[in-house]
């Protein structure tokens, strides 16, 4: 009913994007030619987009209210931020056969999981959230606090460096400008470093994930960048759009939003004049631009089946009065003949041909390119196929004229022409290959990790540090490597330029007193970083575990979980138990412990990264999801959001979407001593007092909790329902949102869910918060109300799950969680920023902690009394 009723109303949620100074978009749609949009499908998409706003508001049993598949909204109050990438199928890279994919039609392209949660939907969290505000009985003011300030800080926030690379649903996105740096895209930002240096420069043009990139073919300082669309606060669809950026100058020319749901790919022209873009909407529909006048000259629908590649061919081919390209995709290879308009006003035109495939067959083509033949004649077409081998086009005679060897396993993904003769190509089985003029396969072959997605090929005088040619790689890992090559001996080691997350979504984040900080995913991998690293690279990258937990039913061990029903809701494909959550260090244990979708908690050395108990310490059965379970049903996985080690180290803090906190002693092989089950919801965030007396949670059901811990025996540790007696507690973090602090970070029309994390700097008396519109913002603190006045940072393309400043207040990190993206952000207006010169030396181990509980919190307090005496 819900979907029929968004349906008839969908007419109305379609806006027209009008940008200043440009033209309407009436002026490039007659009423004759307007429905080759294909706003049927658009309607279609926007009501899913609608109630799968409404899944980040649900809460089933107190268990999962998951941000893994919603609609974003703006990242600034004028410029929204939206759709998730994963609502369209942006790529197609799995084994099925060509057989398995006829007969799918051109119906939305939607992720499964996103689908069957619609009709999972029980009922809404959130609406109580203006009319019952648990909470507000437990917030108590301070002795002499500070009053509320609703003025703007003086202090802002600009971007430093932003950790990561786009690979995972993209292909053939990287470029070299003119200096040497590599373009590349991440989250909403368009990229440049300089890896020599240890620069990078951001551009911010989209409001979303960028997907595509292509580079001018005479000025590789400008490239062009296509985007997916999205959603308005009001929950009205903003169509995508293209941006063509200089990136000497930072000019940025924004196209009129034409295209429907996202921009798949990008090309320019031979002589640059002309740019090319495919859609994602159910015809594939290609748009010809004059990019410098911000002017569609033409447009055609491509084909039914999706497109993947779209290339011009070299000027010297140039069809009579007009340009020629091609696009290759799932079934097809189509050239196109482009004639550009006669005069001011008129509309080019597109017509297409079907290319013959043959005695090859019809197959499904990733990439292609264009290569000289060994005659010196008309180039031809180069194409990789979905099984793995080569297929090459006559472009005169427009059909396949030779299948070269079979040089994967699997689809190949990028092929690119070699400064020194030939072809590489990379595919999804991770390696890059090379073949010469006569399409020979060379022996030599390079393993990366992961599946290949990109091939740059890097003249001599532009290579970063080699004296030869080298190619830069892209890999679906969120990787971009220098692989430095010559045809007649064994390439180099390949060295990597960029890293970051790649799956599923990026939640836990910690950062230390010193230079380094630690970031886990649901990638199974576990980073240190260093702010002290020239090139930002991760100092120590180790999966977050070893084996998966037992089941507790059978006794068996598994390989795999039921992700929707049994843990944390999440697109990765990887399996519950190497998907983490949260992630946090104690520098005086030298341990890393790391909160898993499974339930489990999994503590490392902090030097070796290697794990200190043999399994997992499974959490699962102190849930109050396990006790309401039936018999014979599946244990229940309760996913940890929250972990905060005691100032006295002598206590872990873990809370459970199983909604109780259980308490470990890290003396005792980390053994639960103690389970907190006040919480009628999903614990969210939890902080300890400086003392470690003291604990503060909040949970999904909107309630701030105390407790007192009794360190000598944390048995005894219960709830402690007299907020008053608390109001003067120092707290050692500042994490929790439902807080007297930082009570009014959300905007009046917000509801609770929707700010994910918060920090707070005492010393510039400032709060920091990451919301589900992709903002990170900046308010003074305390803030008390609502209306109060604040900087808003966009750059993220998805909601953001942590934020946190470093001890000296000076930087800001924060996490998105589909963009899988870690900014670094410097704090303007806060003093010196104070620069690292080394990573500082690793934490200790276990054998440094030999006195009591007690003992460690008199040192801690005889600390605090001399900080407090020099300030």
């Amino acid at each position: 009913k819900e979907r029929k009723r968004e349906r008839e109303n969908a007419s109305s949620l379609i806006p027209t994007v009008i940008m200043e100074n440009e033209p309407n978009e009436q002026e490039y749609y007659t009423a004759n030619d307007g429905a080759s949009e294909d706003d049927s499908d658009m309607d279609d998409f926007e009501s899913l987009v609608h109630l799968q706003r409404k899944l980040s508001k649900i809460n089933l049993g107190g268990q999962d209210q998951d941000k893994s598949v919603e609609a974003k909204k703006p990242s600034t109050p004028s410029g929204p931020v939206g759709v998730d990438s994963e609502l369209v199928v942006l790529d197609d890279d799995d084994d099925s056969t060509d057989e398995e994919e006829e007969g799918k039609g051109s119906a939305p392209e939607v992720n499964a999981p996103a689908a069957k949660l619609i009709d999972d939907v029980e009922g809404e969290e959130g609406q109580g959230w203006m009319a019952v505000k648990p909470y507000i009985g437990a917030l108590k003011e301070p002795t002499n606090a500070p009053t509320n300030n609703p003025r703007l800080p003086k202090q802002t926030l600009e971007v430093e460096w932003v950790y990561g690379y786009r690979g995972h649903d993209s292909r053939d996105n990287l470029s070299l400008d003119k200096r040497g740096r590599v373009i590349y895209p991440m989250a909403g930002f368009v990229l440049a470093l300089d890896y020599e240096n240890g620069a990078q420069e951001q551009f911010q043009g989209h409001t979303d994930d960028v997907l595509c990139l292509c580079k001018h073919p005479l000025n590789s300082d400008i490239v062009a960048t296509g985007q997916v669309a999205t959603i308005s606060m009001s929950g009205k669809s903003q169509h995508p759009h293209i941006c063509v950026t200089n990136v000497s100058t930072g000019d940025i020319i924004r196209l009129p939003s034409l295209h429907r749901r996202a921009v798949r790919c990008v090309a320019f022209s031979p002589d640059g004049k002309y740019l090319a873009s495919v859609g994602a909407d159910g015809s594939n529909t290609i748009i010809v631009w004059d990019w410098s006048r911000r002017r569609m000259i033409a447009e055609a629908k491509g084909d039914t089946n999706t497109i993947y590649c779209i290339e011009w061919m070299p000027l010297k081919t140039k069809a009579k009065g007009g340009y020629q390209f091609s696009t290759t995709g799932k079934r097809h290879v189509f050239f196109w003949t482009f004639t550009p308009p006669s005069g001011a006003g008129k509309k080019g035109g597109l017509k297409k041909k079907r290319a013959k495939s043959g005695k090859y067959g019809i197959k499904t083509f990733f990439c292609h390119k264009y290569v000289g033949s060994p005659t010196g004649s008309m180039p031809r077409m180069v194409a990789g196929t979905r099984d793995g081998s080569i297929l090459l086009f006559d472009i005169e005679k427009g059909s396949a004229i030779r299948a070269a060897l079979k040089v994967h396993k699997g689809p190949i993904f990028a092929i690119s022409p070699l400064p020194t003769g030939g072809i590489a190509t990379g595919g999804k089985d991770g390696y890059v290959r090379f073949l010469d003029n006569r399409w020979k396969e060379k022996a030599t072959k390079v393993k990366f990790l992961g599946k290949v997605r990109s091939l740059l090929p890097v003249e001599k005088e532009n290579s970063a540090s080699r004296g030869y040619p080298a190619l830069i790689v892209g890999t679906s890992h969120g990787r971009v490597y220098e692989l430095p090559i010559n045809m007649s001996t064994t390439p180099s080691k390949p060295r990597v330029l960029i890293s970051g997350h790649f799956e599923g979504e990026l939640w836990g984040l910690d950062v230390t007193d010193g230079p380094e900080f630690y970031t886990c995913g649901e990638d199974d991998e576990i980073i240190q970083w260093s702010l002290a690293h020239q090139a930002h690279l991760p100092v120590k990258v180790m999966p977050l575990g070893e084996a998966a937990p037992a089941d507790a039913r059978k006794g068996k061990t598994t390989t795999r979980s039921p992700r929707r029903l049994l843990g944390a809701s999440t697109l990765s494909r990887m399996p519950s138990f190497r998907c983490g959550r949260a992630v946090v260090l104690s520098k005086q244990l030298g341990h890393i412990a790391i909160g898993r979708n499974d339930g489990c908690v999994v503590v490392m050395d902090a030097k070796t990264f290697k794990p200190l108990m043999k399994q997992p310490i499974n959490l699962n059965s102190y849930s109050k999801a396990h006790r309401r379970q039936r018999k014979g049903q599946a244990q229940k996985m309760s996913w940890i959001e929250a972990m905060q080690y005691s100032p006295c180290s002598s206590l872990l803090a873990v809370g459970t979407h199983g909604m109780v906190v259980c308490l470990l002693d890290t003396t005792s092989s980390y053994q639960v001593v103690s389970t907190l089950k006040s919480s009628n919801s999903s614990i969210t965030s939890l902080d300890w007092s400086s003392d470690s007396r003291q604990l503060r949670t909040n949970d999904r059901a909107y309630e701030l909790l105390f407790y007192n811990i009794d360190l000598e025996n944390p048995s005894k540790s219960k709830q402690n329902p007299h907020a008053t007696s608390l109001r003067d507690v120092s707290w050692a973090s500042n994490t929790c949102a439902l807080s007297w602090g930082t009570q009014g970070v959300w905007d009046s029309d917000m509801d609770g869910t929707d700010v994910n994390a918060v920090d707070v700097c005492q010393a510039l008396g400032l709060v920091v918060s990451g919301d589900d519109h992709g903002n990170v913002n900046l308010m003074r603190y305390p803030v008390l109300e609502t209306e109060n006045s604040k900087h808003r940072f966009s750059g993220h393309s998805s909601h953001v799950t942590r934020v946190r400043f470093t001890p000296c207040g000076t930087r800001v990190l924060s996490v998105g969680g589909n963009d899988k993206s870690v900014v670094q952000w410097k704090v303007l207006g806060a003093g010196p920023i104070p620069e690292f010169k080394s990573p500082a030396k690793s934490p200790g181990n276990i054998k440094t902690v030999t006195k009591s509980r007690t003992a460690n919190v008199n040192q801690q307090q005889q600390q605090q009394q001399q900080q407090q005496q020099q300030q």
